[in-house]
């Protein structure tokens, strides 16, 4: 995220005690600053350009779109370490090309937002007055663009599987570049694709800039990051009757009533090209097994039942599986048919209990009988 201004001149500031070993001139402190800035934080700064002359300017956003708020501050540090940082005056200027956009001063100004309206050539500029009388400037350039969506297919990547990537927004006569985690790895088009390979767990920080060939300046920027997730299985339900979705919680389903449910397998970030097998499970017990992703239950709704789905890729592929409780909170069928049981036994053991009472009535009836 976003530093403050404060803990960003703290950074700047410190940086020299990272890397530097006592430069001869200012160029190469700059040059020192702007290697350690591009090797440990290119994810927060504009590392394409660098700084030119002696004051050094670091941007702190890599976003460089249209109307999107940028912070610029300069790194108070100088060769010559008798200068008032502190004390002096700071001019910052930008432009449009040659037009000005805008001018800001002051003792305090070592750092500032700017966000620009327009796309297009855009360079900062700022003049240190130290009030020894000496002045000190720096310049940086940058682009501003529109952005570019970038899609790409399969939309959850799997290990190995061929990435294909698209910009949606395109301009004539222009000269396309493709950089992955800031190498270049293709040109001149607006679908390339790349073989994945760095495995689950990866990623790819992808971006697209489309310059106009005439002007030479960048028209359309697009980033993205694509990640290379585990597989995994989603599980949709739906009323088989009525086709009407049916909310599944964190692993989890209630029914409030008897009725069929059907369960469709969504295998996610599977390598492609695979044949996918789905295993449904229903209390431990397998059901269906085979290439087909629904599978139709008749759920009771008192009744608790365990649901387990298996997508599997190939005979000895990439498994996942998500179990799902229907009725968590009901008892399971095994344990009703346990107190079904255990409520009939009662049952015939109190009617066996009332036969033999009656018997004995009856037989101490017939002995009395006799004796009278």
């Amino acid at each position: 995220g976003n530093l403050s201004r404060k803990d960003l001149l703290k950074r700047g500031n410190q940086i020299q005690n990272k890397l530097f070993k006592n430069p001869e001139t200012q160029a190469e402190l700059n040059t020192l600053i702007n290697t350690y800035v591009k090797q440990q934080y290119s994810d927060l700064f504009y590392t394409r350009n660098t700084s030119q002359g002696d004051m050094n300017i670091l941007l702190q956003n890599t976003k460089l779109y249209q109307g999107n708020k940028l912070q610029f501050v300069v790194v108070q540090k100088h060769i010559n370490e008798a200068l008032d940082f502190k004390n002096a005056d700071y001019t910052w200027t930008v432009k449009r090309g040659e037009k000005l956009v805008m001018t800001k001063n002051g003792t305090e100004k070592t750092g500032f937002y700017f966000t620009p309206q327009k796309t297009g050539p855009h360079l900062v500029r700022v003049d240190v007055d130290f009030p020894n009388g000496t002045t000190k400037t720096g310049t940086l350039s940058f682009d501003v663009y529109e952005r570019t969506n970038i899609d790409y297919r399969p939309f959850d990547p799997g290990k190995g599987d061929v990435i294909k990537l698209r910009a949606t927004r395109r301009f004539p006569n222009s000269n396309v570049v493709w950089r992955m985690d800031g190498d270049i790895f293709a040109r001149g088009t607006y679908e390339p694709s790349f073989q994945e390979f760095k495995g689950y767990g990866g990623s790819y920080n992808i971006n697209v800039s489309v310059k106009d060939r005439k002007s030479g300046n960048v028209r359309y920027y697009g980033e993205t990051t694509i990640g290379i997730k585990k597989p995994s299985v989603h599980v949709r339900a739906s009323e088989t009757e009525t086709g009407q979705e049916v909310a599944i919680g964190k692993d989890t389903l209630v029914v409030g009533e008897d009725k069929k449910i059907t369960f469709q397998a969504r295998p996610k970030s599977f390598p492609t090209g695979k044949t996918l097998n789905h295993i449904f499970r229903v209390n431990g017990d397998i059901k269906q097994d085979g290439p087909q992703s629904e599978f139709t239950l008749d759920v009771k709704a008192n009744a608790r039942t365990s649901l387990e789905v298996t997508t599997q890729a190939g005979e000895q592929g990439v498994v996942a599986t998500r179990t799902i409780t229907i009725n968590p909170n009901k008892k399971s069928r095994k344990e009703l048919a346990a107190s079904v049981g255990t409520q009939t036994d009662g049952w015939f053991s109190v009617r066996h209990t009332g036969l033999f009472v009656l018997f004995t009535v009856m037989g101490l009836g017939m002995v009395l009988s006799k004796v009278r």
